[in-house]
């Protein structure tokens, strides 16, 4: 069985097939779209089994799940790749970090995982209230213009799942 939906990521609509229900799932109603599609993505048993080698090769740079999750899980592993792939022809890239608005603006914090930058997040929502918004707490888009950058939510959005289907300017 595949499954056949439409994506709206970083401004950018991508029809998606997949295997696996989980894939759409996780991308939840922020981001499907019923909207025409102009970019396509399929994802077959063979990307699936391909990212598993890649996970045995590289255990320590991989969640270590990972090495044993079943097909689903790896699904969403595998589209989010195929699509950081394909996106840097459109002048966007794949960023790791937790991402906030501040009043219409956008701040990415990077740093290794377990450091705080979820933490740093939470408390400017904390101190800030209404003024600050979750982009995305994992793994924002960056899209990347002659002049400027904005940061653009993913359904990647870590364990907590904070985030929206947003593009703001990067300050």
């Amino acid at each position: 069985m595949s499954y056949h939906f439409n994506l709206s990521i970083s401004g950018m609509r991508f029809h998606i097939c997949s295997n696996h229900g989980s894939v759409i799932h996780m991308c939840g109603e922020k981001f499907l779209t019923p909207y025409p599609a102009i970019h396509s993505i399929s994802l077959s048993n063979e990307d699936i089994e391909n990212e598993r080698e890649l996970c045995k090769r590289d255990p320590e740079g991989i969640d270590p799940y990972l090495l044993s999750a079943p097909d689903h899980h790896i699904e969403v592993v595998c589209l989010l790749r195929k699509l950081a792939d394909y996106i840097v022809d459109f002048d966007r890239i794949l960023m790791e970090g937790s991402s906030i608005a501040v009043d219409g603006n956008g701040y990415i914090f990077t740093a290794l995982s377990g450091t705080g930058k979820s933490t740093h997040t939470r408390l400017l929502r904390d101190l800030l209230g209404e003024r600050a918004v979750m982009v995305n707490d994992d793994k924002p888009f960056l899209h990347i213009e002659e002049d400027s950058v904005s940061v653009c939510g993913t359904p990647w959005m870590g364990k907590h799942r904070l985030g929206d289907n947003l593009i703001v300017p990067l300050r």
